[in-house]
């Protein structure tokens, strides 16, 4: 059975964790641009709530990725 603090601190290394700046600048310029510019009203705490859940959910597909490939 693989060790789980293994694969956590793996995923969480000083490489992994530069591996995954394209990926949040990528997420994160694909929100700023899905809020368009055209004078629409942003419910931030919305708005949030939803960036952060898919932030979150792309990073652990990218660490669990990352973790299985590095055993």
């Amino acid at each position: 059975m693989i060790n789980l603090r293994k694969l956590v601190q793996r995923s969480l290394s000083l490489e992994a964790l530069r591996n995954l700046v394209p990926h949040i600048e990528a997420l994160a310029l694909s929100a700023m641009n899905s809020w368009g510019g055209d004078g629409q009203v942003i419910n931030t705490f919305k708005e949030m709530k939803r960036v952060g859940l898919i932030f979150a959910a792309n990073i652990i597909c990218v660490c669990m990725c990352i973790a299985f490939i590095l055993n």
